[in-house]
Formats: C-alpha cells, structure tokens, sequence
C-alpha cells in the first residue's frame, strides 16, 4: 500500500511537473511569437512613415508642376508667348539685345504680373544673371514704355528704383525685382514672341 501510495505521488508530481513545463514552453513560444510580431509591427512602421513621406513628396512635386502648367496655359489663353533667352554667355546692349529678338521674330520681353516675373524670369535663370527685359523710358525721362509702345502701370522696382535718371534709361531683371542701367550696358536678355499671332 505504501508504495502504491508513493507511485501516485510519484505520477501526480510527475503529471505536476508535465504541467509546469507545458505552461514554461506554452510561455515561452509566446513571448517569442510577441517579440517576433513587435518587431514585424516596428517594421511596417518604419515602411509606413516612409511611403507617407514620399507620397508627401510626391503630392508636393505634383502640385508645383500643377501650379507651373496652369500658369502657362492661362499665360498661353491671353495670346502669350514663347520665350527666347539669349544664345550667347557675352551680353549685348538694350538695343542689340532688342534687335537680336527681333530678328527672331520676337521683341524683348514684356512682363504684365508677378506670375510672369517670378516664373519666367526668376526661375528660369540661374541665381544672378541680369537679363534684359522690353522697358524703357528713353523718349521722355521717367516714363516707362515697353516696346510694344504701352505706358508701364505698375512694376517690381528693387529697392530705391528706379534711380538713374537721365543716365540709366533701360531695365534688367535681376532675382525677381527690377533695375534701371544705363543702356549700353551688355547683359543677357530674353524674347518673347506672340505665337498666336
């Protein structure tokens, strides 16, 4: 009877102890399984935020390009343009700048709003470049004429512009503002050409 009694205490530790190390096993592929989903979760995360950054960027870039075609295309609706800069690095004079532009078929380029002045002149050309642009007040000291004979209403003088007097009758553009320079002066220059026409 005694050793029937010690063999089930025998099996009844035995059965305990399966128990406890099932639980002990059971416990530890959990812990596994949740350090491993962590680190899958951490994972997806990381990816996650990433694809929203570039689809952020994505967003940015196609909004900007949005902006810049329906500038053109409401440039474009007015009658407006196609542009030329010049094809040389040396600069020519007000003048010669305007007689180049007219041998293509185009005239100096004209600026009517800020759209215009900041896209077509400020973005297109490199970070200090001035560029000749069709306005001058040549024939009467202090009124400003663009070359298609129109009086200027409205412009974007850089800081104490224009100051030149009787000396400096031509205008540059330069970082989006307006300068006034004697006209001999040599920059580059863009054309503008009224393709509708």
């Amino acid at each position: 009877m005694i050793i029937d009694s010690v063999k089930i205490r025998s099996s009844r530790a035995a059965v305990v102890c399966l128990v406890l190390l099932c639980v002990l096993l059971l416990t530890a592929v959990i812990v596994l399984e949740t350090h491993q989903l962590l680190t899958k979760i951490n994972n997806l995360t990381e990816e996650r935020d990433q694809l929203l950054i570039t689809i952020k960027d994505y967003k940015t870039e196609k909004y900007q390009l949005q902006e810049n075609n329906d500038l053109r295309k409401r440039l474009h609706e007015v009658g407006y343009y196609e542009l030329h800069h010049s094809y040389t690095n040396f600069g020519k004079s007000w003048t010669e700048s305007r007689q180049d532009c007219k041998d293509r078929g185009a005239d100096l380029i004209i600026i009517n709003n800020r759209e215009e002045q900041v896209s077509e002149i400020y973005c297109q050309l490199s970070v200090g470049t001035f560029v000749w642009i069709g306005l001058t007040d040549s024939d009467v000291e202090g009124r400003w004429k663009w070359v298609d004979g129109s009086i200027l209403t409205s412009g974007f003088w850089g800081s104490g512009e224009p100051n030149g007097h009787r000396g400096e009758n031509c205008v540059v553009s330069y970082a989006s503002w307006w300068y006034d320079y004697p006209c001999n002066n040599a920059f580059k220059w863009i054309c503008e050409k009224n393709i509708l026409k």
